[in-house]
């Protein structure tokens, strides 16, 4: 694959403390391009013969693992119902620390700590906002590359330049500057998302 693959990886939780979690790492074709996915990621990792070689538990024990042989890699998500599917070769899957920047703040009467992974992209504006449905919490976003996502009640829509985007699932969102693929429960606040930018 010459490809090379951005996938940024944001996290945001209503916990007082963010805690410091590694998340997964796949270096493909020799380190050229990189995928990286959120902590507690779920895989397996396959031989040519369809035999499970590696899983999430295993890797967390040896936190590096060498893939030199033709393999087939299956990512499990929250946004997708189908796993994410790699066919690696020469490729490295490690579990780092992530390296997390905490900031607290209050917003609508609510605390909450930020947590990023190193991405481009950022949250500009955020809201925390009352629910009229019991232990539901709505949200607002406003991106720094100008995605605009609004969940009510339930309900999620979106936004860039005043177009509203289409959504798919729990949530990917494409436009013309790449996909994001949003993750948020509302009765938690926990959210993270993930932005693939367009080729």
């Amino acid at each position: 694959m010459k490809t090379i693959i951005t996938l940024l990886i944001s996290l945001l939780s209503i916990n007082g403390i963010a805690q410091k979690k590694s998340y997964l790492k796949i270096s493909l074709d020799d380190n050229n391009s990189e995928v990286n996915y959120p902590p507690d990621t779920r895989f397996i990792l396959q031989d040519e013969q369809g035999e499970t070689i590696l899983n999430h538990e295993e890797l967390e024990k040896i936190k590096s693992y060498e893939v030199t042989s033709p393999s087939t890699l299956y990512i499990f998500t929250t946004w997708n119902t189908e796993p994410d599917r790699f066919e690696l070769m020469n490729s490295t899957l490690t579990l780092p620390a992530s390296a997390t920047v905490k900031e607290k703040r209050a917003t609508q009467n609510f605390q909450f700590s930020e947590v990023k992974y190193g991405d481009p992209i950022s949250i500009e504006k955020k809201r925390l906002i009352s629910s009229s449905k019991e232990n539901m919490t709505n949200l607002s976003l406003v991106f720094s590359n100008g995605i605009i996502f609004y969940f009510k009640d339930g309900n999620a829509q979106a936004w860039l330049d005043g177009t509203e985007l289409e959504i798919k699932g729990e949530y990917i969102i494409n436009s013309t500057l790449g996909t994001l693929k949003l993750s948020y429960d509302p009765y938690t606040t926990d959210l993270w998302y993930v932005f693939e930018a367009a080729k």
